[in-house]
């Protein structure tokens, strides 16, 4: 069976993070999304992969080339010319490569541990057009809800649903397994969405069935949700919620409290306290007397001495100078130099490669460009 990774998009909602890089390549513990979604992949029996892309494609296909060679997958790119949504590329594929069917669909910001291998003998056995993997979620209004019967056969799927307040119900958790009736049905040079457009018409072309998962689940989507995709890979790796390298330096007196990821190279100075609901990545350094909590500093990034860092996302081989705060709700690119004693308000963004050295503290929910 043939497997499409879905990873075009812009990531909108996720800059200034995903300005440097696709949503794809955003790490999780050290290691890139794709990584994580191919290895599932691969695991479940599927080596022949099509990475479907567009937005900074040559950056996937530099990092999955040179990371994946040698290792068993065949694995080729197909680079749209103009986005045609996720419909319009899966029928360019099946029309120009000749796969075969069924095919297996995912996208390349979820991050999750579902068994692909069982949910293509579910499709198998069930015998339907297609099959769709659900999930629960508290509050279905950012996604597809799929309504289905006893028999779960799709009854309705319901694209971002208005609700009074939140509800939890089955979603669309971004896996289909599909045969080529329901290629037949995406129109061709069209852009075309596989929930909002496909999957309705395809209810009254034959059934389609609804695999339910429960188990880590998350659509990347937003930085608080880059953040909660990393914190339950820690409890993946530990189920007591503490990651922490070997190759990680950190002084007795530091205070760690889980759930905690600490990478390789790491260095942690004295009278600092760390977490809980924290990720510091490879190669960071962290000063004396520091505050970090609920928040994701990536590789190399430097944080100085007395600075308070609370519910924020600091980018790659950015630096925070000393006595400084990073209020909550705050996200800074690559490359950003934050000054000595200075402070940034909440809900601000910063864009990449900036230098700051003014108090901003009661300025939030700016760009900072």
């Amino acid at each position: 069976m043939n497997a499409l990774i879905m990873a075009g998009g812009f990531a909108t909602r996720l800059r200034p993070l995903t300005l440097t890089r696709p949503k794809a390549l955003l790490p999780i513990l050290d290691k890139p999304l794709i990584d994580w979604l191919i290895s599932d992949l691969v695991d479940s029996g599927l080596k022949n992969i099509t990475l479907v892309l567009y937005h900074m494609y040559d950056k996937i296909v530099d990092h999955v080339s040179s990371s994946w060679r040698g290792l068993g997958p065949l694995i080729n790119y197909h680079v749209e010319s103009l986005p045609l949504g996720d419909a319009g590329s899966i029928r360019e594929i099946a029309m120009s490569n000749g796969v075969s069917f069924p095919i297996l669909i995912t996208y390349g910001d979820i991050f999750s541990k579902i068994n692909y291998r069982q949910v293509m003998e579910y499709h198998k056995k069930m015998g339907g057009i297609a099959t769709i993997v659900a999930t629960v979620v508290e509050d279905v209004s950012r996604f597809g809800v799929l309504k289905f019967g006893d028999d779960n056969r799709l009854i309705r799927l319901i694209e971002k649903p208005k609700t009074a307040g939140k509800e939890s119900g089955y979603v669309n958790a971004g896996v289909y397994v599909v045969e080529e009736e329901i290629i037949d049905l995406i129109e061709p040079g069209k852009k075309q969405n596989m929930a909002r457009d496909i999957i309705p018409k395809a209810i009254d072309r034959g059934d389609i069935y609804v695999y339910r998962y429960s188990g880590v689940w998350n659509d990347i989507g937003t930085p608080s949700d880059y953040l909660e995709a990393n914190i339950q890979a820690i409890y993946q790796l530990s189920s007591e919620g503490v990651v922490i390298s070997n190759n990680a330096e950190i002084d007795k007196d530091v205070e760690v409290k889980e759930p905690i990821y600490i990478g390789s190279g790491v260095n942690i100075s004295s009278h600092s306290s760390i977490g809980p609901y924290t990720v510091i990545m490879r190669g960071t350094s962290v000063g004396l007397g520091a505050l970090i909590e609920n928040s994701l500093l990536m590789p190399d990034t430097r944080i100085s001495n007395h600075t308070v860092v609370r519910e924020s996302i600091i980018g790659f081989r950015s630096y925070i100078g000393s006595w400084s705060r990073i209020s909550k709700g705050t996200i800074i690119g690559d490359g950003v130099v934050i000054g000595d004693k200075s402070c940034i308000g909440e809900r601000t963004i910063v864009l990449p490669f900036k230098e700051i050295y003014d108090d901003l503290c009661s300025k939030t929910g700016r760009i900072i460009l």
